[in-house]
C-alpha cells in the first residue's frame, strides 16, 4: 500500500501586499466582501464559486489547502492507496466533531456522496469519468443503479473505503471540492431535506467557524466553532461574508472601514494599483467563445480558424483588462498544476494562439468561397452582467468586424438566461468562461467530451474522446502528461474553441491582516487569516 500522509504538491503563492485597508474595527472579526451570491451553503447543491467559499468556512472536507496553500489532509489523518490506485482507504480523525459534538463518522461522507447523486446534483459528473470515477457513478447517472450501490462504504465509524474504476492521479486533490464533503445525516433528517442550509439554525458545522445568522444573497455571519479539531490554528473570533458586493459599493466600503477584503474591477485598477492594499492573484478561469455546432457555417474550420487569428489577445488583457489576465495561449491556463518533472503544462504545450489579420481575412475569403456565400451573420451572445465578459463581448465585436464579409450581432442578457439558451442551443457563439474544480488540465479537456453535460456546442469528435479514454486508463504519470498535451494539441488544431484570456483577480486588502490562501483550485481560505 501507498500511504499519504500529510502535504502533497504545492502551488505558487499569490502576491500580497502591504499598507493601509479599511475594516477591521472589531479586531477580530473579518469582513470579508463577495463581489456574487453564494447560491446555496448546502454542499450537494452548490454550483458557483461564491457558494464554494461560503460553505469551505463551516464544514471541510478529507483533505484542505493548509497555511502555504499546499492540499494536506485534514478530516482524515491517514490516506493509503492500493498498489493499482483503484483503493482509497481513509482514517478518520478521532478529534473531528460536528459542534453539536456528534463525531465526524465515515458514514458522512456516504450519505452526503450518495445524497446528491440521489437527488440529481448539477455535479454529479464528479463522482464520475470526469472526475473522481467512482465505481457505479456513472451507472447511477445513467438511472441503471441506485444511488446507494455507489462503491463507498463504511466499514466502520472512522473508515472510508472508496473504490475506484481507474486510477485518478488528483484523488487528494478533489477531495478539497465542497461535493464531496461530508453531512451530518441525523441532523438532515432532523430538520428536513428541504429546510438544510435555509437558515443558520438548519446547519450544522465541523469546520472552522459555525455559522450563526444567515441572510440569503446578503450576509453571512460566522463565529469561532470550539468544537474544530484544529481550533488552535484559527486566530479569528469570526467572519461576516457580504454578498453581491458591486465594485463601487465595496471600494467605498473599503476606505470607509467597512470591509477588511474587496474585489475590484478591472476598470478600478489604475486607481489602487499603487495602494498597499492592492491585491492580485490568479482565478483559473479560462475565458473564450463557444461555437454551436448545430451552425452549419461554424462547422467551417476556416471560418473557425479565421475569428481565432482576428483576435489581439495580449492587447486586450494588458491595455484594457489591466487587472493582472493574461492571453491566453491555449485551452488549459497557467499555473494549473505541473507535471511529473515539475513542469507546468502550458510550459510543456506551448502557445497555439495568435494575432494576424490579415491571415485571418484570407482564412475567411476561404470559408466564404467553400460555403458558398459573400457574407456570414454570426450572432454573438454574452452576458450584461458577468463583467469581464461584457467588456470582451464588445471588443470581440470590434475586431471580428474588421474581417470584410463577417458580421457580428450582439445578444446580450443577463446570465441565467444566457446559460438556458446556451443549453438549449440557441446561440451561434457565446463569451463564456470555465474554471477549475480540480488542479489538473482535465477539468478542462472534459468540457470537450461528446458526452460532457456543459458541451454546449456539441462539439463531437471520435479521435478526441479516445484519447480521453487513454488518459482515464493511463498508468504511468508521464504517459498520462503527454496524453493531455496530446489532447489539447487536437482541440486547437481543431479551433474547436477560441481561447481569449486567463482571469487574474484584483482585491484591496486590509494590511493589518495576513494569512489569506486564495488558489487557482478549491474555495479561498479565511481560517489563518490573523492581525500582522
Amino acid at each position: 500500500m501507498k500511504k499519504f500522509l500529510a502535504v502533497l504538491a504545492s502551488l505558487a503563492m499569490m502576491v500580497s501586499l502591504t499598507g493601509c485597508g479599511g475594516g477591521g474595527s472589531d479586531g477580530d472579526i473579518l469582513y470579508y466582501a463577495l463581489d456574487t451570491e453564494a447560491k446555496s451553503l448546502d454542499s450537494t447543491v452548490a454550483t458557483d464559486g461564491a457558494s464554494f467559499t461560503a460553505i469551505a468556512q463551516f464544514v471541510e472536507g478529507l483533505t484542505a489547502r493548509d497555511e502555504d496553500g499546499e492540499i494536506a489532509l485534514n478530516l482524515a489523518e491517514d490516506a493509503e492507496t492500493s498498489e493499482d490506485g483503484l483503493t482509497w482507504t481513509f482514517k478518520i480523525r478521532d478529534d473531528a466533531n460536528w459542534e453539536n459534538g456528534d463525531p465526524v463518522t465515515a458514514n458522512d461522507f456516504v450519505y452526503a456522496w450518495t445524497r446528491l447523486l440521489k437527488n440529481g446534483g448539477e455535479y454529479s459528473s464528479m463522482f464520475g469519468p470526469d472526475g473522481a470515477n467512482i465505481v457505479n457513478a456513472t451507472a447511477i447517472m445513467e438511472g441503471t443503479m441506485e444511488a446507494d450501490q455507489l462503491g463507498v462504504e463504511a466499514t466502520d465509524d472512522k473508515t472510508l473505503v472508496v473504490h475506484l474504476v481507474t486510477p485518478c492521479a488528483y484523488f487528494l486533490e478533489l477531495m478539497n471540492f465542497a461535493v464531496f464533503y461530508p453531512q451530518n445525516e441525523a441532523f438532515i433528517k432532523e430538520v428536513g431535506e428541504d429546510n438544510y442550509a435555509t437558515s443558520a439554525d438548519n446547519l450544522l458545522s465541523c469546520g472552522p467557524f459555525k455559522v450563526t445568522d444567515y441572510q440569503q444573497g446578503s450576509r453571512i455571519t460566522y463565529e469561532k466553532n470550539e468544537e474544530y479539531f484544529n481550533a488552535d490554528a484559527v486566530q479569528l473570533d469570526g467572519v461576516e461574508i457580504y454578498q453581491s458586493v458591486s465594485p463601487d459599493t465595496g471600494t467605498m466600503g473599503f476606505e470607509n472601514g467597512d470591509y477588511d477584503f474587496v474585489p475590484i474591477s478591472f476598470e478600478m485598477v489604475d486607481q489602487y494599483t499603487d495602494s498597499d492594499a492592492y491585491y492580485t492573484y490568479q482565478q483559473g478561469y479560462m475565458h473564450f467563445i463557444m461555437f454551436n455546432y448545430q451552425n452549419e457555417q461554424l462547422q467551417n474550420i476556416n471560418l473557425r480558424r479565421a475569428i481565432n487569428l482576428a483576435i489581439d489577445r495580449s492587447d486586450f488583457a494588458k491595455n484594457v483588462l489591466k487587472d493582472g489576465s493574461v492571453a491566453a495561449q491555449g485551452f488549459v491556463p497557467s499555473g494549473l498544476t505541473l507535471s511529473p518533472q515539475e513542469t507546468d503544462f502550458r510550459d510543456d504545450a506551448g502557445s497555439y494562439l495568435s494575432y494576424d489579420l490579415t491571415q485571418a481575412q484570407q482564412y475567411l475569403d476561404a470559408a466564404l468561397q467553400e460555403l458558398g456565400v459573400s457574407e456570414i451573420t454570426l450572432e454573438l451572445l454574452y452576458g450584461n452582467n458577468e463583467a469581464p465578459n461584457d467588456t470582451a463581448a464588445e471588443y470581440l465585436e470590434s475586431a471580428l468586424s474588421k474581417l470584410n464579409g463577417l458580421n457580428i450581432e450582439m445578444k446580450v442578457e443577463s446570465k441565467n438566461a444566457r446559460l438556458e439558451d446556451m443549453t438549449n442551443g440557441n446561440f451561434d457563439m457565446a463569451v463564456t468562461r470555465w474554471g477549475p474544480d480540480y488542479a489538473d488540465p482535465t477539468t478542462y479537456l472534459t468540457l470537450y467530451s461528446t458526452t460532457n453535460s456543459n458541451n454546449d456546442g456539441k462539439y463531437s469528435n471520435v479521435a478526441y474522446d479516445e484519447i480521453l479514454n487513454q488518459i482515464t486508463t493511463a498508468a504511468d504519470a508521464s504517459t498520462r502528461w503527454q496524453l493531455m498535451i496530446q489532447a489539447e494539441k487536437m482541440l486547437m488544431d481543431d479551433y474547436a474553441m477560441v481561447p481569449i484570456f486567463e482571469k487574474g483577480g484584483c482585491a484591496l486588502w486590509n494590511t493589518d491582516y495576513e494569512g489569506l490562501v486564495i488558489r487557482v483550485t478549491g474555495p479561498n481560505v479565511l481560517k489563518y487569516v490573523h492581525k500582522v
